[in-house]
Parts: structure tokens; C-alpha cells; sequence
């Protein structure tokens, strides 16, 4: 399959398991440069090894942490063209009824 990202750089939050792991995944299997973030810095560096790609360490929940994770990932490959935002998200509801702390 080719889906046009081969030589391209992406960065996939949430990519040491699930969906994050399969996008990243795939990504490197196109050819995209694929750098990952997560918060356990072991299952990360494992993802990362699996798919021939980066790893940076960092807990979205911080609100500073999403600004050095893109710095980081940016540094690392020479810029960013793709963002695969992916993290656990709030609970289940609806979406009105989510406060801040929820995200």
C-alpha cells in the first residue's frame, strides 16, 4: 500500500501501545521518519526499537510537556510535516460535561 508519506516526519503521541503503536506502525512501514511519545519511558524505548524510530519520553497531562515533546521530535528529525495527536483521553460522556481536568 502506499498512502504518499514516505520521506516525510511524523510524530504520534501516545505510540508505545494501541492505536498509537499501529498508526506509528504504519507510518514506518510507508516510509515515513516516525518519532514516538509516551509516558513509560521502558514500553517507549521498546515501541520506538520496534519500528526503527525515535522516542520521546513525556506525560501530555503537563500542560509545558506537549510544547518540549514537539521541540524534541522536531530536533530530532528536522522538522515535523505530520502530528498524530493520540493520548487516553477524558471518560466517557459528553463532551459538554467535560472540565479541564479532564483533559
Amino acid at each position: 500500500m502506499d498512502i504518499g508519506v514516505r520521506g516525510l516526519r511524523a510524530l504520534v503521541t501516545g505510540g508505545s501501545k494501541g492505536l498509537g503503536l499501529a498508526t506509528a506502525t504504519l507510518l514506518a512501514r510507508e516510509g515515513a521518519t516516525v518519532t514516538i511519545n509516551a509516558r513509560d519511558a521502558v514500553r517507549l524505548k521498546a515501541a520506538a526499537d520496534s519500528i526503527g524510530g525515535y522516542a520521546v519520553v513525556g506525560n501530555l497531562r503537563d500542560a509545558a510537556a506537549p510544547a518540549v515533546i514537539v521541540a524534541e521530535a522536531a530536533g530530532l528529525m528536522g522538522g515535523i510535516d505530520i502530528l498524530f495527536c493520540n493520548a487516553g483521553g477524558p471518560p466517557s460522556g459528553p463532551f459538554e460535561t467535560f472540565g479541564e481536568d479532564a483533559w
